[in-house]
């Protein structure tokens, strides 16, 4: 196989899954005003994952408390970590018990994970969550088996044919959301 003639098809693949993922603009916002309105009103982001969706969320609460690319105080988000013991062994159970210690109502969980496998095994999240009454805004696969949120959870769902280019859109929409979350509190540019 060619590889020259490879990477261009993956390239395409990503500009088209970006480009598809443009639908997401309206859900983007609505959930950067529900991210700002969540720190605004003393709240913390709780940013969890399974194995591909992890690195992302460690990622956003890194961007949140040590800014993303402007200047400003750190805002309160922190990540579950899969990795604390916990009884069983079983990553959602670990995550659950921290947002149990952790989360409290006027939190908001952050959930990203691209795999619908994954998604499925980290189920025990979200459902711990809203019986803190802390909303979920889940970023996951358009193709993905969820739940029903609940009436205060934010879904986006990312359009694409394969994990990879999920993961990638995935990665810009956090990105896009960390920007708007400092344009309302910074203003423009």
């Amino acid at each position: 196989m060619n590889l020259e003639y490879r990477a261009t098809e993956l390239i395409a693949a990503h500009v088209e899954a970006v480009s598809a993922a443009a639908a997401l603009a309206p859900r983007l916002a609505q959930a950067a005003h529900r991210l700002t309105d969540t720190f605004l009103q003393g709240g913390k982001v709780l940013c969890a994952g399974g194995r591909e969706g992890l690195g992302l969320a460690r990622q956003f609460a890194r961007q949140m408390l040590h800014c993303h690319e402007r200047e400003r105080l750190g805002l309160p988000a922190l990540v579950l970590d899969p990795c604390v013991p916990a009884a069983g062994g079983d990553p959602a159970q670990h995550m659950v018990q921290q947002l149990a210690a952790l989360g409290r109502a006027g939190d908001l969980l952050l959930l990203v994970e691209p795999s619908a496998e994954e998604l499925a095994r980290l189920r025990p999240l979200p459902a711990a969550a809203r019986q803190r009454e802390i909303p979920v805004l889940l970023l996951c696969d358009a193709a993905a088996e969820t739940e029903p949120p609940g009436e205060r959870d934010l879904l986006l769902p990312v359009p694409g044919d394969s994990p990879a280019r999920v993961l990638e859109v995935q990665q810009l929409a956090l990105h896009i959301l960390c920007d708007l979350i400092d344009t309302q509190l910074l203003g423009s540019h």
